[in-house]
């Protein structure tokens, strides 16, 4: 974190620091200063807060009073507060003992809220305009006496302690690098003559081409007579017949399949209109009776009507256990007959007696009626 620099510009003290000062002198004396950062750029229009300590004696004596206080800067990073009228601390202002010897101020400050201020220093507090006309006004005393005998000179007092050193300054910017100094160039020696070039020496005379040699080519030999085909080898004695393997073993039988079930289909029900006029009763459209035994029972059918909702019934029954019902919804109207909806259901039962099975259909009412088509009963014995 960058350290904040507090430039002091001047102090005017405007309290009494004397024991002859009267009630109009004010209880406070103001601190002037600009607020400037670790690069030395002012803080402008921002609030900082300070902490004053009053030290007896020397820079670190005993603080006699202490008090917290704000400012803003000014758009010059100049602020201005009254020493006495901020917020106390340690001791109060009218209680400072200004004849007591002399009085350090410390100053702190603090750019973020006041809870860990900078120390920027500790200086001697001098003699104001206030405290200087307190010497020689008239405040009701006499004269001022003739001056008395120099008394004998008194014993030299301890010398104080060192006090704390002061804040370090900013750095300086650095200075604009000077010129670099260089040696004039030496002139450029001049080039030696260039010597003579020598005479060139005398071609030798070409030699003759000696005369080509004869191309030397040897004679092409005779081909070779073929040679005589050698006789066909006789055929071989064909080998003796292996010995026949021994006969395997018969497997075991397997389980007899179940036998096929037995097939029963209904004839179509004819297109005609269902039941009664209301759907208070259904009626049998197509049956099939079936003998004891296990069976797969697909029930289907078409249906129609002269609605637009469930204005028909259907259901598949035993007589005693219903497989399934609804009402389907057609697209019809009361003058108009609807496309044919299709419903199936299937059904796996075991009957211990012979049984007949049932497909049955109820119209909505004479306005609205239904129609029924392709009904069948398909009932597969499974053993």
């Amino acid at each position: 974190m960058k350290k904040t620099l507090l430039f002091l510009l001047a102090i005017a003290c405007f309290a009494g620091i004397t024991i002859s000062l009267t009630a109009q002198v004010p209880q406070s004396m103001n601190y002037q200063a600009i607020a400037r950062n670790a690069n030395g750029a002012t803080i402008v229009n921002q609030q900082v807060f300070l902490r004053f300590s009053i030290h007896a004696g020397s820079p670190i004596g005993t603080i006699e009073y202490q008090e917290t206080n704000h400012a803003t800067t000014n758009q010059f990073g100049l602020f201005t507060v009254s020493i006495g009228s901020g917020t106390p601390t340690s001791g109060t202002f009218t209680g400072i003992n200004w004849a007591a010897g002399s009085k350090y101020l410390q100053v702190e400050i603090d750019l973020g809220g006041g809870s860990i201020p900078i120390d920027m220093g500790t200086t001697q507090l001098l003699s104001v305009p206030y405290a200087l006309y307190a010497a020689t006004s008239g405040n009701g005393n006499g004269p001022t006496g003739a001056t008395g005998a120099t008394g004998a000179t008194g014993v030299t007092g301890v010398t104080g302690a060192n006090g704390n050193d002061g804040a370090t300054g900013a750095t300086g910017a650095t200075g604009a690098q000077g010129p670099s100094g260089s040696g004039a160039t030496g002139a450029t020696g001049v080039t030696g003559a260039t010597g003579a070039t020598g005479n060139d020496g005398v071609t030798g005379a070409t030699g003759a081409t000696g005369a080509q040699g004869p191309t030397g080519i040897g004679a092409t030999g005779a081909t070779g007579a073929n040679g005589v085909a050698g006789a066909t080898g006789a055929n071989g004695s064909t080998g003796a017949t292996g010995p026949q393997g021994a006969t395997g073993l018969q497997g075991e039988t397997g389980a007899t399949g179940p036998a096929g079930g037995s097939l029963v289909v209904n004839q179509n029900a004819s297109t005609a209109q269902s039941g009664p006029a209301n759907s208070t009763a259904l009626v049998t459209k197509v049956s099939q009776a079936l003998s004891a035994g296990t069976y797969v029972i697909t029930f289907s059918a078409e249906l129609s009507g002269k609605c637009n909702a469930g204005c028909a019934q259907y259901q598949f029954d035993d007589g005693t256990t219903t497989f399934a019902q609804g009402w389907p919804a057609l697209d019809g109207s009361s003058s108009t007959q609807s496309s044919y909806v299709p419903v199936s259901h299937t059904v796996y039962v075991t009957y211990a007696s012979a049984t007949t099975v049932n497909i049955k259909y109820s119209g909505y009412s004479a306005t609205y009626p239904g129609y029924i088509r392709n009904a069948r009963i398909v009932a597969i014995k499974v053993n």
